[in-house]
């Protein structure tokens, strides 16, 4: 097949990750020094005061989350350090005594950013292992059940990880169609992974028992541990209402092709099983679902974001990866444990029932 002809998405603007003096005048730290730690969604700075004391600064993208939403974050990082179990960071107010500072550079739209403590500590696992995949498990069973017990105020306000963000024109990222790159056969068969997954995500549906606040990108990447063992939990940048099972999804992004990715799989269900969490059993069935809609959500950032270094880097290798992947879900092949289970009926419930019929 060869690939159709079409346009570029437009490069972003990347101008406003540069105004971090306008930014640290509201907390009185100008004079600071600055070391990129990390560009996406974000841009993420780790400033050393004149001081000497250590903060992280995240300039948040214009356009890509309203203060309202930022500042509704941070309350739930609040909710989930108040719980006890797990530990985030802390914001340090400005000198105002606002949680985020607004302003705006030369006319342009208003830029929102937010300083928060560094957190020490050391990556406590190496990325794509079982190992990594037990303790991640264990994470995200606290997080749910925070979630669960947890009523949101009037004003709580984070995008809504349903059908409609994480795929199609109304995605964060735009739709996965408009990627660079894709053959006639990679449009065919995404296309008919997606149908598959709409039709599995309708009949689901979203009760208080499945659907709650995910953080959405917990991987080993964003977890730290201290010396006293306590686990501390990074980047909620994209935390949202959404399908707790979709958060499992999340965990295993860039890794859903390696071939110890069912192994994986199961170290993070009994790590999840061992704290508790509110994922019923049979629900895991549904498993392979949700990775190809995260896996389709990522093609399309991969194009939106493709100013990054990161995406520039792995962009063509991960839109070809997603091909077999899209192929296997739709042989009911891909984790063949999950969809053997869902089919002889050995989890039970919903799950089970429906992907048996």
């Amino acid at each position: 097949m060869t690939a159709q002809t079409q346009s570029h998405t437009p490069i972003a603007d990347l101008s406003w990750m540069d105004n971090t003096r306008q930014a640290l005048e509201h907390w009185g730290l100008e004079d600071s020094s600055l070391k990129l730690l990390s560009l996406s969604e974000n841009a993420v700075y780790r400033v050393d005061a004149p001081d000497g004391t250590p903060w992280v600064l995240r300039m948040h993208r214009p356009g890509y989350r309203s203060a309202e939403q930022v500042a509704s974050e941070l309350t739930w990082l609040d909710v989930i350090r108040e719980d006890g179990r797990i530990q985030t960071p802390r914001f340090l107010p400005t000198k105002e005594g606002d949680q985020i500072c607004r302003f705006s550079v030369d006319g342009a739209p208003e830029q929102v950013a937010d300083l928060m403590e560094f957190l020490p500590g050391r990556q406590p696992f190496v990325e794509s292992s079982v190992e990594s995949y037990h303790s991640i498990g264990c994470v995200a069973a606290v997080l749910h059940e925070v979630a669960h017990d947890w009523e949101a105020p009037a004003d709580f306000t984070r995008p809504v990880w349903d059908e409609t963000r994480m795929l199609g024109a109304d995605s964060d990222y735009g739709d996965w169609r408009d990627t660079v790159g894709l053959t006639s056969e990679m449009r065919f068969i995404f296309a008919a992974a997606e149908n598959k997954v709409l039709n599995i995500l309708e009949q689901y549906g979203k009760t208080p028992d499945n659907f709650g606040i995910v953080h959405t990108d917990l991987r080993a990447s964003n977890l730290l541990v201290d010396d006293s063992g306590v686990m501390k939990v990074l980047d909620f940048d994209d935390c949202g209402p959404g399908w707790y099972l979709f958060d499992v999804a999340d965990s295993f992004t860039f890794e859903e092709m390696l071939p110890s990715c069912q192994e994986m799989v199961q170290a993070y269900i009994a790590g999840y099983r061992s704290v508790g969490g509110v994922i019923p059993d049979e629900d895991f069935a549904l498993l392979p679902t949700m990775l190809i809609a995260r896996r389709l959500n990522m093609v399309a950032w991969m194009e939106k974001r493709r100013e990054t270094p990161f995406c520039q880097q792995v962009h063509e290798k991960f839109i070809k990866e997603t091909l077999p992947m899209a192929r296997l879900y739709l042989n009911d092949a891909y984790l063949p444990s999950l969809q053997m289970h869902a089919k002889d009926g050995t989890l039970g419930g919903w799950a089970a029932n429906r992907m048996a019929a």
